[in-house]
């Protein structure tokens, strides 16, 4: 974890009881948990996208736990906003992208469930990393996401709505699994040993 972070943990419990509390209130009020839970379980209630979405988060929860597993309690809470924060960022996109195509009329209570998720999914933030790797993910997904708008935002059940949902959703997933993957520390500190010793 960032020193920063761990000069400041008052600041950051703070903020993710704050966070935890609006997203509760906003996600019990709308009634939106008990839904994704219901539809999560029940087989006849998902739309062919669901086992895709569940199984993606459920991964990526355990495998950033894994990954921040020397942050003691501290991992569950950062392992929590992983799987908020890629499905709503792909969830962001996917309801407003309506708005420029005038397909879609949006209401203020969607707009606060995701503004919800995507507080619940900055929890994670201590682990977030900027590198080359990381922007060029950032740029691939961009560029899928303007070819789905250049195409006329073709939903599904079209062979192109199916297409573009899967792999930006993965996409999504994608994006953020490679922000938070310790791969590139570990080829860093391979690299450093090997050149130690070649001296």
């Amino acid at each position: 974890m960032n020193l920063s972070v761990k000069r400041n943990r008052k600041i950051y419990f703070l903020f993710l009881f704050l966070t935890s509390t609006f997203f509760i209130i906003i996600n019990v009020e709308t009634g939106i948990l008990l839904l994704a839970v219901s539809e999560g379980l029940s087989p006849l209630r998902q739309n062919t996208l669901f086992p895709l979405t569940y199984s993606l988060a459920i991964f990526s929860f355990f495998i950033s736990l894994y990954w921040f597993r020397n942050d003691g309690i501290l991992s569950i809470p950062l392992s929590i906003g992983v799987p908020f924060l890629w499905v709503t960022i792909f969830e962001v996109l996917w309801q407003n992208s309506f708005l420029l195509t005038g397909k879609f009329s949006d209401n203020l209570n969607s707009e606060l469930i995701l503004l919800s998720w995507l507080l619940m999914g900055s929890i994670s933030f201590p682990k977030w990393k900027k590198n080359r790797v990381t922007i060029s993910a950032f740029i691939a997904f961009s560029i899928g996401w303007s070819a789905w708008l250049g195409m006329g935002y073709p939903q599904m059940p079209s062979f192109l709505g199916y297409l573009f949902n899967i792999s930006l959703k993965i996409g999504a997933f994608a994006l953020i699994i490679i922000q938070l993957s310790p791969l590139q520390e570990y080829l860093s500190i391979m690299k450093i040993r090997m050149m130690i010793s070649q001296d």
